[in-house]
């Protein structure tokens, strides 16, 4: 009684196995439509630019060595500066 058990679910294994390796066939057989191009000599670019914002690492607090009234602001909340650009202008005349 055994015996007619496990040739059933040999038979069964098999007939699983034959089902996959089948349907992996028929799979492989479709072709796949994919673009092709000509390759050629050109240029490539190396430089990439677009929008984006920019946060220090390290944030720094601004102060004047002096006290002094702030005559003009020469840059804003936002502004792109560079090193050494000038930020604000305070008035000096107190301080002579």
């Amino acid at each position: 009684m055994k015996r007619p058990r496990a040739i059933v679910a040999a038979l069964a294994a098999a007939l699983v196995l034959v089902a996959a390796a089948g349907a992996i066939i028929v799979r492989a057989g479709r072709a796949v439509a994919v673009p092709i191009a000509e390759a050629a000599l050109g240029q490539v670019s190396i430089q990439v630019s677009g929008p984006g914002t920019v946060q220090a690492r390290i944030p720094v607090t601004l102060s004047a060595r002096i006290t002094a009234t702030v005559r003009r602001l020469d840059a804003d909340i936002g502004d792109a500066v560079q090193r050494g650009q000038l930020l604000a202008l305070l008035d000096d005349r107190d301080l002579a």
